[in-house]
This record gives C-alpha cells, structure tokens and sequence, in this order.
C-alpha cells in the first residue's frame, strides 16, 4: 500500500474546505489506480508522467510504471513528473543485475526510500526465479549470489531462503529479525 503524508497534521486554526475537497479528489484518483504509467525516457534513464502529478519524493510512496524495455546497467535511474532522477535499487539498497527490468510489459513496483534517496525495485525479476541458461524457456532454476558485499535487513514479518554457501564479507552484517527465519539450503 502507498504511503501519503497527513497533511492536515501540523495544520493550526480552521481547515479550509478547497483544500479538503483537493486532497479528496487526489484520493478518489489514487483509488482510481492513475499512479500507474507507461515509462518513456530509455532503457536506463526511465521517466513517467503521472495524473495527478507527483510534486515530491516522499518515502514510502509506491508508483507502478510499465517498462518499455530492460535495464542493460546495474544502475538505472526513475524520475517521476521531472522530479530528480533518483536511483533504482533491490532488496535493501542493493545494485539491480543487468535484467532486473525485465523489459516491456513489466509492470514495476517502485517504492521511494529517502533514507537512502532511491527508488526500491520490489519486483526484479531476478529474484523471481530462472536466470539459468538452456535450451528451454521454462524457469525451473533459483539463483542468487554466493557472497553478500553489503549490509541487509530482513524484513519483519517476512522469511528469506538462500542457496549456499554463502559468505557474508567483513564489516557486512545480515540483520535477520526476532520471528524471521533466513534459510540456506
């Protein structure tokens, strides 16, 4: 779910009924699923308009926009209504793998993170299974990598599985959660 600011928190003194009815009709258009749009941009400069515009980077805030062709860089950037190109990361600040943008037709789940100032991927497609390389098109095989270079945190109230062995770099710490289980098989 998106994350919208309060914007009636710090308010002092009476509300004024337009801006009531401006944050009612931004609502009813956030309902109405227009934070979607199609990318423009390149396959590692992506841009997207949306309606009603994004005026600013917010953490936690979730757009969808639809690729138009895959990431050929570990480093792509998404700028929503000519906001500042920000980079697009996964799994916790980590670098995208050349594919993570499957290309067009995926529908990307970016969500802001302003701790960091980046946009996180939460739907790479290299963390939904193939990558192995054959004859087929089926997508039978998990990779992941075997060292982990920088810090993460498991999320609460989620589990993760890994194939190992996995070496974990020094100075890198892997934070997994009272009630989480990370499993290397």
């Amino acid at each position: 779910m998106s994350y919208y600011p309060n914007v009636y928190a710090s308010q002092t003194g009476p509300l004024l009924l337009s801006g009531l009815d401006a944050n009612f009709n931004f609502a009813v258009d956030i309902q109405s699923q227009s934070l979607y749009a199609a990318a423009g941009g390149s396959s590692d400069i992506i841009t997207a308009t949306f309606t009603p515009a994004v005026t600013a980077l917010v953490s936690g805030l979730t757009l969808y926009v639809r690729a138009a062709t895959a990431n050929t860089t570990t480093t792509p950037t998404f700028s929503p209504n000519s906001l500042t190109a920000r980079t697009i990361v996964k799994n916790n600040n980590q670098a995208l793998a050349v594919g993570d943008i499957a290309g067009a037709g995926h529908i990307l789940l970016l969500q802001y993170d302003g701790t960091n100032n980046v946009w996180e991927l939460n739907n790479p497609t290299s963390a939904s299974g193939g990558g192995a390389t054959g004859g087929g098109s089926d997508q039978i095989f998990w990779q992941n990598d075997q060292t982990v270079t920088t810090s993460y945190s498991i999320t609460a109230s989620k589990n993760a599985g890994s194939f190992g062995p996995i070496t974990i770099n020094s100075g890198v710490t892997v934070t997994v959660p009272t009630g989480v289980t990370w499993s290397i098989v």
